[in-house]
């Protein structure tokens, strides 16, 4: 599994950390939930409780998961590097990076355990 997060990200600062992630892929329609957990900061809010989320804990790691129905993957990290704007296609830079300057960690998680949650 593979995941990009800008260093601004409170994200970012958690994988450094604790070197482990969840991906949820829920069943229902969660889209304006999720919208509002990328548009606030982990930093400053309990992006959760604004979007009425719960967490659920992992079963083999200690990062938790969107608690849903759908199906979760837990991973550890096993590589990681930086994006490289020497290496990055010159218009995607413009497009992306030009002004923050805020570039992505690429983080290369070994799937420890998946399952799939019917009911909460």
């Amino acid at each position: 599994m593979l995941i990009m997060v800008t260093h601004s990200r409170f994200t970012h600062h958690l994988l450094e950390k604790y070197q482990e992630f969840t991906v949820t892929f829920p069943y229902e329609d969660m889209n304006d939930k999720l919208m509002l957990m990328g548009s606030k900061s982990g930093r400053d809010h309990n992006k959760y409780e604004l979007a009425n989320l719960s967490l659920a804990e992992g079963q083999a790691i200690d990062t938790p998961h969107i608690k849903c129905q759908g199906m979760t993957l837990e991973c550890k990290v096993i590589f990681q590097n930086e994006i490289d704007p020497a290496f990055l296609d010159p218009i995607i830079y413009e497009k992306r990076y030009s002004k923050s300057k805020d570039l992505h960690t690429i983080y290369y998680g070994e799937v420890i355990t998946s399952y799939l949650t019917d009911n909460e």
